[in-house]
Parts: C-alpha cells; structure tokens; sequence
C-alpha cells in the first residue's frame, strides 16, 4: 500500500475544494484554503484523529473500503481520481463507483468509419449501445429495444434473424458464452447481468457451453455468415477498447475479397 502519496493525494484534494460546494462561506475570519481535516472527517463520518492518520500516510494505516468511498465521495473525486485512490492502496473498486463513462464522440466516429463493414459498440455489461449502417443492414436494428433485447448475449439466443444467419451458430455462441462469463466475473454482483443469465440459462444450447467455463476475453473471431441476399460472408472479428476502458468498438471486417464486394453490394442500399 502507498500511503504517503495516499495521503498527499488526499491533502491535495481537501485543500483545492472548492467552498461554494460545501455551502461553506469563504470570509476573512476563515483562515483554511479549502476544506480543514476536520469538515472532511465529519462529512465522512470519520474521527478527526483516524483521517489525520491516513492523511499523513502514517505505516500501518489501512483505510477500508467503506471509508475510501466516504472519502472519494466528499472530497467530489471524479471517475479517474477514484480509480487512482483505489489503485495505490491496490484494493478492488467496488461495483457501485465503477460508473460506466460515455461513449465519445471519437468512438462514435470511429464506428462509423467502418462502413460498409458491420461495426458496435458494446460496454463491460454485454449492452450494445451504437451501431452503424452496415450492422443494421446485416443484423438489423438495436436501438429502439429495451436493455434486456440490446444485450449481445440475448441477441445471440433470442434473436432468430441472427440465428439464422449463422452457418456455424453453435460456435459463435459458444465463444460469446465464453466472453460473457469473463466479463460477469468483472462484476459478479451484478443484478442486471444476473438477469440476463436467467433469462438464458433454459435455452437447450446455452448449458453445454456455459458447463464447459471456457473463458474468453474479447478477442479476434472468425465468423462464418449465410446471408438471403448475397450468400456466404467470411467476416473477421476484432475488438478495440476505449482510452476510458468501458466501451470495446467491434469491427467485423472481411476476410476475403469476396467478401469485401458482398459487403459494398449490401452497402448500395444505405
């Protein structure tokens, strides 16, 4: 545990606070800049004593997890300050201040920038959350569905148009079986991912995969495709994670040339 750049960190903080967000009155009596040690040890519900300590970064001083909230909540850390806190005492976030960031305007354009390759973008809960034109003309669309219907997980044993697509559906549902239980172990007390397991869990070809626990990060796929219109795509899929590391960009390109042209076929009707 690093408790002296802890300590600096938090004194820092305290002491570039600004009053106004405290409805505390900055007047000529007062002679603290920022907050004192003792209005933090009291939003905190902590002794004065026990957050001098910490402060200090005296040895042997291990604040808990509670207390790291407390502190990161009235000292008003932002999502990366809260990640640095949790990282130099190398304890784990905790679920409820792993806030999920928005998606970038950089992201976005990105995304849309693979046309007339099918591309998303999917956060650490399996949601899709964008997609662009060639994914919509190839899967159809997303955006109008409840969070439950935009889960990639769903999609795979929900949706029938993607189903159908598939010539080889019952490996590429077992690797998303595999990426889906890596990513429920980021976050196990999860209800919303929870829910989604239990809506799944009955379907006849989710037990084999889920009972094998492969484990798969969101790694490069092959996907084989059979599509109503223009017939076989070979596809080729590969993930890129956002700077904030709460978004993957998947980008499902061509794998052959034949491809390549079937993709810009389907691409004329946009």
């Amino acid at each position: 545990m690093n408790e002296k750049p802890l300590g600096h960190f938090f004194r820092y903080k305290r002491s570039t606070a600004n009053l106004k967000d405290y409805g505390i009155v900055q007047d000529t009596h007062r002679r603290a800049r920022g907050l004192t040690r003792e209005e933090v040890a009291e939003r905190a519900h902590l002794s004065t004593d026990w957050y001098v300590r910490i402060e200090q970064g005296r040895s042997g001083v291990n604040p808990s997890v509670e207390i790291l909230k407390a502190l990161c909540e009235v000292l008003k850390l932002n999502e990366s300050e809260i990640n640095y806190v949790f990282n130099l005492v190398e304890k784990k976030l905790p679920p409820e201040l792993n806030h999920v960031a928005d998606i970038s305007e950089d992201f976005i354009r990105l995304l849309n920038f693979q046309n007339p390759y099918p591309a998303f973008i999917m956060d650490r809960n399996f949601i899709i959350q964008e997609t662009n034109r060639a994914f919509v003309k190839l899967y159809g669309k997303i955006a109008n569905k409840s969070k439950i219907q935009q889960n990639l997980l769903w999609q795979t044993f929900k949706n029938p148009v993607l189903k159908a697509l598939f010539s080889d559906w019952n490996e590429y549902a077992a690797e998303r079986v595999a990426q889906f239980r890596q990513l429920y172990s980021e976050n196990p007390t999860s209800s919303y991912l929870y829910k989604i397991y239990e809506i799944i869990k009955d379907e006849p070809d989710f037990s084999q995969p889920w009972e094998q626990l492969d484990v798969l990060n969101m790694q490069t796929l092959r996907l084989l495709l059979n599509h109503p219109q223009v017939g076989e795509l070979y596809l080729t899929e590969t993930t890129l994670i956002s700077s904030s590391k709460t978004h993957f960009l998947i980008i499902q390109s061509a794998a052959d040339q034949t491809t390549e042209t079937k993709l810009k076929q389907l691409g004329q009707s946009f």
